[in-house]
């Protein structure tokens, strides 16, 4: 979890080896803004790689597919002919939804 108190101690730890590099210093705000994106960032693909809903939201989405096609052996390969890539984009925006749904109901996540 992110912790604004200690990722303020390593940025004026880091502005100063900045400013003994003779670097402008970072804007402190802005700084801590960006490692929050950050680990909220990491925490998200962490969950995505670990969870198993991610196998059973592929599963889903690769039945829908073969249905769609008329295809049951297809198997998502490649880059663009294959259309690896299209179905894990598409795989990885269901799983985005899916997590702001989560933290929605589990009231971390503030809607503005």
């Amino acid at each position: 979890m992110f912790d604004a108190a200690i990722a303020r101690d390593d940025i004026r730890r880091r502005n100063q080896l900045r400013t003994d590099a003779r670097l402008p210093a970072l804007d402190v705000e802005t700084e801590l803004m960006r490692l929050e994106r950050v680990d909220r960032e990491n925490r998200y693909w962490n969950w995505c790689q670990s969870s198993p809903l991610r196998e059973r939201v592929r599963g889903k989405m690769l039945a829908r597919v073969r249905r769609r096609i008329k295809n049951p052996e297809w198997v998502p390969t490649g880059f663009l002919s294959g259309g690896g890539y299209a179905f894990s984009t598409a795989v990885n925006r269901q799983m985005a939804r899916l997590w702001r749904r989560l933290r929605l109901d589990s009231g971390e996540l503030r809607v503005e």
